[in-house]
């Protein structure tokens, strides 16, 4: 799954190393993988992206206004590397389908993804099954997105 991918940004290593090693176990190639700093206004490193010759570059929603305000994407687009914005977290009930629909339309594996968004949908169903059936007390929750990440 690693052999399309070039590099990456060094969130997830940073921010969840817990997390990290567990991927590391399921994907020893990523240790391989170039991986550079973001900064904390949400930029792409626009050299570190540029070097790695990739043929599209994808950002999180998040970044879109940071990034284009920086003309990073003018700047990716002056050198036939397009910019494709994914958003997996900050409106997941509507991004998440047609974020999956996307990249397995870049990755030639179009089936692979509505394999995915299925399996979704089964799971997703199973729980509102639960919830529908035996309709329990709802608990109040506390949720911290990314902790430990400044």
């Amino acid at each position: 799954p690693l052999a399309r991918i070039v590099a990456w940004r060094n969130d997830l290593i940073e921010a969840d190393p817990a997390t990290y090693a567990q991927y590391l176990k399921a994907f020893p190639g990523l240790a391989k993988l170039t991986a550079f700093k973001g900064s904390e206004d949400s930029l792409v490193d626009i050299e570190s992206a540029i070097i790695q010759k990739p043929d599209v570059v994808l950002l999180n929603l998040e970044t879109m206004r940071a990034n284009e305000d920086a003309k990073f994407v003018e700047k990716l687009a002056a050198l036939d590397i397009p910019v494709l914005y994914v958003d997996f977290r900050h409106h997941p009930l509507e991004n998440t389908e047609p974020t999956i629909r996307l990249l397995g339309k870049i990755m030639g594996r179009e089936a692979r993804a509505e394999e995915i968004i299925a399996f979704r949908h089964k799971a997703m169903a199973r729980v509102r099954d639960v919830l529908d059936e035996h309709n329990p007390p709802r608990p109040k929750v506390f949720i911290e997105r990314i902790g430990c990440y400044s």
